[in-house]
């Protein structure tokens, strides 16, 4: 069929041109609204590759073109579509799961407010405190720096009225991380060219977008976003990936700095960060701009951090139930990181708006925080408010059961005969 495009067994960046213009000619010359996509044979898809594509498809869709999307054959990246909710964007009809968060990677999400924006950024800092415990303090500042800054330059240039999309993918072993942020807008080479760069080709632009203060706009942006995350990928040995316009810039592990011109236009920007962690970094150097620090405020002081110089864990916020140990298992990882983040601050667990506690989620959270930490830290750092009488007992039960249990396994003393 004319209006069926077939994907490759693998699917690279190289390919996604080539389909911008496939899907270009059938809409806009030969009037098709309805397009199967048919990915049956794809055997290799990354993030990378994918989140553009389905930036692509999002903004057809929008325009009133449907798409049928045949999953692969092959069961994992099956569910790697479904579960990365690559499928729903691309043909919500077949496929109304929205995705959901895989080892900590978060499904590609749409924004296209500075609320929406918050929310995503929020979501990413959320599953970072929990999956990467190893991260200091400056570590989260850098990845909050460089994931708001991303999305932030979507809002203010991209001229895209359905936003961006942003994927979140972590590889712990490796100790590194892999934001992915794409949108359908008019590309970094015609945003400069609209504040007045009309002679810059698509390659000088990419290029002057990752230099201090370039892109600044007045009234819109400073224009240290693009240049922050780059220095910050390049300081960590990580990757840093422009695609915009007839044009793709790359750094990668090894420092090799890449730009290129492409035969066929890519639609809007994606650009792909990945920061690692795996060596001590230094990050305040990579925001030196002018002699000055960006990261003054971070999400920790945010969310968590009051006027009192305590630090406020509303469980209500943090869990969508207190009803199970996974639950609990997930709350105490992120509490007991933030807590070795900020030292000796004490910390309020407030109840506020929580229904019963279960023993097994009281167990998890509240007696095996408590272990963590010993008898005397514990007191000393750790208080409980606007917590029911019911929940308090319960809460106060686990921990003696579960204290009772460990000095019961503790070995006997050997008694010589």
């Amino acid at each position: 069929m004319e209006n069926e495009i077939r994907f490759p067994c693998e699917l690279h960046l190289s390919f996604v041109r080539d389909l911008f213009s496939r899907i270009e000619h059938l809409v806009e010359f030969r009037g098709y609204d309805l397009i199967v996509l048919d990915a049956s044979r794809l055997k290799v898809a990354f993030a990378e590759v994918m989140v553009p594509v389905v930036c692509c498809f999002f903004k057809y869709r929008q325009e009133g073109v449907e798409f049928t999307l045949r999953l692969p054959n092959e069961l994992l990246l099956n569910r790697l579509f479904v579960n990365s909710g690559w499928a729903n964007m691309i043909d919500p009809n077949n496929y109304p799961d929205a995705g959901q968060e895989v080892s900590g990677n978060l499904p590609v999400t749409r924004f296209s407010s500075p609320a929406e924006q918050r929310r995503f950024v929020d979501k990413v800092m959320d599953r970072v405190l929990v999956r990467l415990d190893f991260l200091d303090r400056r570590a989260l500042r850098a990845i909050e720096w460089s994931v708001n800054e991303l999305t932030d330059n979507v809002l203010n240039h991209s001229q895209c009225e359905f936003g961006g999309l942003g994927q979140l993918n972590m590889r712990r072993r490796q100790h590194e991380i892999e934001m992915i942020v794409s949108d359908s807008g008019i590309g970094i080479p015609e945003s400069f060219r609209q504040h007045g760069h009309n002679s810059w080709s698509d390659e000088y632009a990419l290029e002057q977008c990752i230099k201090e203060g370039v892109t600044s706009i007045p009234d819109i942006g400073r224009g240290f976003g693009l240049y922050g995350a780059f220095q910050i990928a390049a300081l960590s040995g990580g990757t840093f990936h422009i695609n915009s316009g007839y044009a793709h810039l790359v750094q990668d592990r090894s420092g090799r700095f890449i730009i290129r011109r492409d035969k066929n236009k890519f639609l809007g920007t994606s650009v792909v960060l990945a920061i690692n962690f795996s060596k001590h970094i230094a990050f305040e150097d990579a925001l030196q701009i002018s002699g000055k620090q960006l990261m003054a405020f971070d999400f920790l002081e945010g969310r968590y951090e009051t006027s009192e110089n305590t630090i406020e864990f509303y469980l209500s916020k943090e869990v969508e139930s207190t009803g199970s140990r996974g639950a609990g298992f997930e709350a105490r990882r992120k509490l007991e990181h933030i807590m070795r983040l900020v030292e000796t601050k004490k910390v309020v667990i407030v109840g506020k708006d929580l229904g019963v506690v279960s023993s097994s989620f009281a167990d998890e959270f509240f007696a095996k925080l408590a272990l963590s930490l010993g008898e005397e830290d514990s007191r000393k750092r750790i208080s409980l408010a606007e917590f029911s009488a019911l929940n308090l007992e319960i809460i106060s039960g686990s921990i003696e059961r579960r204290k009772r249990l460990t000095e019961g396994a503790k070995p006997r003393p050997h008694v010589a005969r």
